[in-house]
């Protein structure tokens, strides 16, 4: 499976590489579009090669970060060659030509990089499995991106002086105005019409600034309405895996047995679906942890777990979708539930209204109107709670003379459960299983609640065994199945699927204003998990890491321009660009979610390229070449149309094979960017250049000549360096998780699980007590001085006497041997009784129980850290699995 999914993307990726290359021979000629293309491999292959220096192997979410950057590390070739063959069109040696193109441009084209890295970088900021399944992606692209830079400053000059001899449009003293040449400079490549439509557009918009910037606002408000109204909302997808789960819970108490034939029912109907390739059954318990979000279940003999693999994953969704209409009828008496690998967090179920209280019965009224309202709404499917049912149990209450023998609640359940239940005394291995020897009570003699009744204790006190019935009412009663506790507050969950085609974010929608109108208790409150709570978990995060982009640029941004306002117009085409991204996600039919979220965070970077190319040229058409600032907007959007708008067909057909794909996962990304570059471009082209014209004035062209003027010969050097100090800082992340990221033996696993575990920590503190304890026990063998008004000493302490019936007397029954019952009274104790200190068992009691709990306590230690031991090994074979199938 591993290698299918890498073959699959290693597919698109190459799909990718063969689309944006074809892009650009279309649209540029042979010669110069061969010189820009030469960057895609050369950047790809120093990526891979870094990839391996920092340890990132090739797997799902390296490749789609490859894939998604792979219209991006074309960009800065495009624009030294576009320059270099507008050079050669101006009369430019090629020599002079080819140190300018990119010499020319190494600021904005560096600044531009920059401020793509920024805005992927922080995504390395979140945490749990979902930081843990997208922790590549930002690395790979920032590796990508800093790649490309080098490529385009040092191979593409190269490449343009050898291979380029002459411009798309010749100029005539160049020595080359042959017919030939004629010819082929009124060849249209594509861009002609391009060219003369943009021309008479932009001379129009400058005509009529107020209504192009109208405009412009509107579309950001359509694009909030749209997403409102027009995009559905889902925060992880199902994961593409030619696998899916079946869960069985029986009623809460049924044997292992009953459960595993109630699982064999499920068996017979799926064995001979021909989309089956094999299935793997727990029952009692839940398969190892197979993927990153797949969450085992806690061993009860009620449950079982069926794990499917089918042929690929259009077979997943169908044999799933066909199995969920039967599985009902196949197990009545049980709850069987088809379940679907799912992306991100763990989820209990996709809707989840957690109720917190401390009295259980309100708990459950109160679920019951939530589980009516869940019920009532057609979207709704299998609706419980994770209390389970109740069952038919026994309650035993201690009556008040178990006090003066010394039973207490603790104690006694202790013998019931150790009779009845069993408890572990030691362990044996079968092969590298740990299995436990249970110590009970024959099977004859506890078969029913009478044989409870007759079970006989032992008095701590005087030693005797009394029969539980004597010391204890005993009563059956129905007890809740299972009681689950959130920071330590009792909650129950109402969980609920959804049918098909019906969101969890849909469904919670409808149910959450009538849950709100619930009157609930002082002391009660409600709130939501599953999908909801994941999603709030992870876009706390995500909203930061936009916040950090946003501040990144900015600051990227002022340390470029050093003038608020240009800032201020580069910044806006980020909200400009969100119609394109909202209108890809309706127009592909993909939801708004992790990944969607993900590709407007990275959008934020990507589009103010465009923005800073026209911004800098504009400056650049002002200061050296004297034009007003309205010829100069104009000019520099007419002179960068072609370079603008080969960079964003690069970067948008460089991810049309993911949406293509239709992945649920990086389709919504896909789309996100595909659209969004797109509408920057034309946002860039248009609304740039007016903005430009209208918030630029003459004073701060002025102003700002004069400190560049002033310090010219001061930071000519500088912004290179910066940059460069900038790249390091935002690689930072990328070279510091390099540094922890460590790998560990089974051994090393196992100490660090034993070092670290917080309950072995409690049970080696008990081993502690218990033998402070012994201490103190001995310590009480001896006379002891207390010093007050009322002190006295007497010799003859180290004997006590103590009479019969000192302690009461206690009614009690004996069963005869002719099987009569005889009522007598037993005196407590029943005969004098002189005990010496230091010498009678009674006085040694204290340390030997306390001898006796040192040894059951580092018994449980050994047995604990055994578990440990055993767990780490499970998780560390788990995650080498899950690595592999990454």
């Amino acid at each position: 499976m591993v290698n299918e999914n890498v073959t699959h993307f290693m597919r698109e990726f190459l799909i990718a590489i063969i689309a944006v290359i074809i892009v650009i021979m279309l649209l540029l000629p042979l010669r110069v579009a061969a010189v820009a293309a030469t960057a895609i491999p050369m950047t790809i292959a120093t990526t891979i090669a870094l990839m391996h220096t920092f340890g990132i192997e090739l797997h799902q979410v390296s490749l789609i970060s490859l894939i998604v950057v792979l219209g991006m590390v074309v960009d800065d070739a495009i624009v030294v060659t576009d320059n270099y063959v507008d050079l050669l069109d101006k009369g430019v040696s090629r020599w002079t030509a080819a140190w300018r193109n990119a010499s020319d441009l190494v600021v904005p084209i560096l600044t531009a990089t920059l401020t793509i890295i920024a805005s992927f970088m922080p995504m390395i900021i979140l945490k749990g499995a979902i930081g843990e399944f997208v922790h590549d992606l930002p690395i790979t692209v920032s590796l990508a991106l800093t790649s490309s830079f080098i490529v385009a400053m040092v191979l593409t000059p190269i490449l343009c002086l050898f291979f380029i001899k002459k411009g798309i449009h010749p100029h005539p003293e160049n020595g080359n105005g042959g017919d030939a040449e004629k010819k082929e400079s009124k060849k249209s490549f594509g861009l002609d019409l391009l060219q003369k439509v943009y021309n008479k557009t932009i001379d129009w918009g400058a005509d009529h600034k107020t209504l192009v910037i109208v405009c412009s606002m509107l579309f950001i408000v359509f694009a909030v309405l749209l997403f409102k109204f027009g995009i559905r909302q889902r925060f992880m997808p199902y994961a593409e895996r030619n696998q899916f789960i079946v869960e069985l819970w029986m009623p809460t108490g049924t044997k292992l047995e009953t459960t595993q034939c109630a699982t064999a029912k499920i068996e017979n109907e799926i064995k001979d679906d021909k989309r089956l390739v094999s299935y793997a059954t727990f029952t009692g318990t839940s398969a190892p942890r197979v993927y990153y979000s797949f969450s085992p279940e806690f061993p009860v003999t009620n449950y079982s777990q069926i794990l499917i693999n089918t042929l690929d994953i259009k077979s997943t969704e169908t044999f799933a979708h066909d199995l969920s209409k039967k599985i009902d009828a196949l197990v009545p008496e049980g709850m069987a539930q088809v379940r679907l690998m799912q992306q991100g967090q763990p989820l209990i179920a996709p809707v989840e209204v957690r109720i917190s209280g401390d009295n259980i019965q309100k708990l459950r009224e109160i679920g019951e109107q939530v589980k009516a309202i869940l019920k009532s709404k057609p979207g709704s499917y299998l609706v419980h709670d994770d209390f389970h049912e109740d069952f038919y149990g026994v309650n035993i209450k201690l009556k008040e003379n178990a006090a003066r023998l010394g039973f207490t609640t603790s104690s006694v359940s202790q013998i019931v459960y150790t009779g009845f239940k069993g408890y572990a005394v030691s362990s044996m291995y079968e092969g590298d299983k740990s299995v436990d020897i249970v110590l009970r009570m024959d099977s004859v003699k506890r078969e029913s609640l009478q044989d409870l009744e007759n079970i006989y204790v032992e008095s701590p006190v005087t030693g005797a065994s009394i029969p539980l019935r004597q010391i204890a009412e005993i009563s059956p009663d129905w007890q809740t199945g299972r009681i689950k506790h959130r920071n330590g507050v009792r909650s129950l969950s109402i969980l609920s699927e959804t049918k098909d085609n019906v969101l969890p974010s849909e469904l919670l929608d409808e149910i959450r204003p009538e849950i709100a109108r619930l009157n609930l208790p002082v002391g009660y409150s409600i709130e939501y998990g599953g999908e909801y709570a994941n999603q709030n978990e992870v876009m706390a995060p995500m909203f930061i890491a936009l916040f950090i982009s946003l501040v990144l640029i900015f600051l990227i941004l002022l340390f470029q321009f050093k003038t608020l306002k240009e800032v201020f117009i580069i910044i806006l085409t980020i909200p400009l660009s969100l119609l394109g991204a909202v209108f890809g996600l309706y127009v592909t039919g993909n939801y708004f979610g992790l990944t969607a979220f993900m590709g407007i965070v990275s959008l934020s970077g990507i589009v103010v390229r465009n923005a800073i190319i026209l911004i800098d040229h504009t400056n650049e058409l002002i200061r050296d070449h004297g034009m007003d600032i309205r010829t100069a907007a104009i000019e520099s959007g007419k002179r960068r149309l072609r370079p603008v708008f080969l960079t964003a067909m690069a970067a948008a057909v460089g991810v049309f094979p993911m949406i293509l794909s239709g992945s649920s996962l990086w389709s919504p990304m896909a789309s996100v960017i595909a659209f969004g570059v797109t509408w920057s471009m034309i946002v860039a082209l248009l609304t740039v250049s007016v903005l430009y014209i209208v918030i630029v004035k003459p004073k701060d062209v002025i102003k700002k000549n004069k400190y560049d003027d002033k310090n010219k010969g001061k930071t000519s050097g500088r912004p290179p360096i910066m940059a460069v100090i900038a790249i390091l800082i935002l690689l930072s992340p990328a070279l510091t998780a390099q540094e922890t990221s460590r790998r560990f033996t089974l051994d090393q696993i196992q100490e660090m699980a034993v070092q670290n575990n917080r309950s072995l920590k409690i049970k080696q503190m008990q081993i502690k007590e218990k033998e402070q304890k012994i201490k103190e026990d001995k310590v009480m063998l001896f006379p002891s001085v207390n010093v007050g008004s009322s002190y006295m000493y007497s010799e003859s302490l180290p004997k006590l006497t103590v009479g019969k019936g000192a302690f009461g007397e206690v009614p009690m029954q004996y069963i005869l041997d002719d099987g009569s019952i005889q009522n007598v009274t037993v005196s407590l104790p029943n005969e004098n009784t002189t005990y010496e200190m230091g010498k009678h068992n009674m006085f040694n009691t204290g340390v030997n129980v306390s001898k006796t709990d040192l040894a059951i306590s580092k018994e449980e230690q050994r047995k604990t850290t055994m578990q440990i031991k055993q767990a780490a090994e499970k998780l560390y074979y788990g995650l080498l699995i899950l690595e592999k199938q990454k």
